[in-house]
């Protein structure tokens, strides 16, 4: 008991100190007295991202607290490393084709530039719609419950937002408009666009997301644990959730892909949103497969 009063105390006495540098080191960046580098390790013409990081450590750490509700629910391990595995695959093809479509403009000029992925250039939305369609064909394939494995994955998927977007802040990407708010973010100059070049400060959209997916997954995690759930409450829950907090972060962005002067972050949001509330509405009523029932069959 002592031993543990002491760890738990070292533990604290650790957490503080990472939060008082954490919070300085922050404090430094967003005055614009300190610069950060998008590289995590550079060697030469070699290097790994931040962004790169962020994703892998998100995704591993996804995959094997998801392994445990698969062996839970005691499904097949092996099919799931293969929708997992496949449905990333999509995902970041989705991801980099919806982020080629929303900057064509740059890429009929530049064609090489699509395939250079290490340039940057990812989607949030196109790499969800691009996972979900490939997840679906490949629990149909495998006679996977489609809906009960978007629970499992779905506050893992919303982890890794959470996480990516602080690969966005080592890029000097996703801010917002202009603002002289007391916690505004500098930008350096090589990295601000043409039409606000004159401004400094801009709005840590990056982080504000963050914040929001940080939350999201809390409640998702929680959420998994209620009694007498229907699948696929979880990742309707995600969809909504998520869509609800991108909507407003998006009123101050400017770097989005519109149409017709119409952002299309915001007419996903919505459509993802009424798809949400449709299903806590309606649909789920109409569904008999609870989470115990998985857990029962498996009995």
């Amino acid at each position: 008991m002592k031993n543990k009063k002491i760890i738990t105390i070292g533990l604290s006495i650790i957490a503080v100190i990472f939060i008082i540098w954490l919070y300085t080191f922050l404090h430094q960046v967003f005055i614009g007295t300190k610069d950060v580098s998008p590289y995590l390790i550079r060697i030469g013409n070699f290097g790994i991202k931040w962004y790169s990081f962020f994703i892998a450590i998100s995704f591993l750490i996804g995959l094997i607290f998801a392994h445990k509700d698969v062996r839970k629910y005691r499904l097949n391990e092996d099919n799931f490393d293969k929708i997992i595995f496949w449905s990333a695959i999509a995902g970041f093809i989705g991801a980099r084709l919806y982020h080629v479509f929303s900057s064509w403009d740059y890429y009929k000029l530049h064609p090489a530039e699509i395939f250079k992925t290490w340039h940057g250039g990812l989607a949030i939305y196109g790499g969800v719609i691009g996972a979900l369609l490939v997840g679906y064909i490949l629990c149909k394939k495998y006679n996977m419950p489609f809906l009960l494995l978007a629970d499992i994955t779905s506050p893992w998927l919303i982890f890794g937002q959470a996480l990516g977007r602080w690969g966005n802040f080592f890029n000097h990407e996703a801010y917002g408009v202009p603002t002289n708010l007391p916690w505004k973010m500098f930008i350096p100059p090589q990295y601000r666009f043409e039409e606000y070049a004159q401004y400094a400060y801009y709005h840590p959209t990056f982080l504000y997301e963050s914040i929001w997916d940080f939350l999201v997954f809390i409640f998702l995690i929680k959420f998994k644990s209620a009694k007498k759930k229907k699948d696929g409450d979880v990742f309707f829950a995600y969809l909504g959730l998520y869509s609800l907090g991108r909507y407003f972060v998006e009123f101050l962005r400017f770097d989005t892909w519109r149409l017709f002067g119409v952002k299309i972050a915001h007419v996903i949001a919505i459509l993802l949103m009424l798809i949400s509330l449709s299903w806590f509405l309606y649909f789920r009523n109409h569904s008999s497969y609870t989470h115990e029932k998985h857990s029962e069959k498996s009995d």
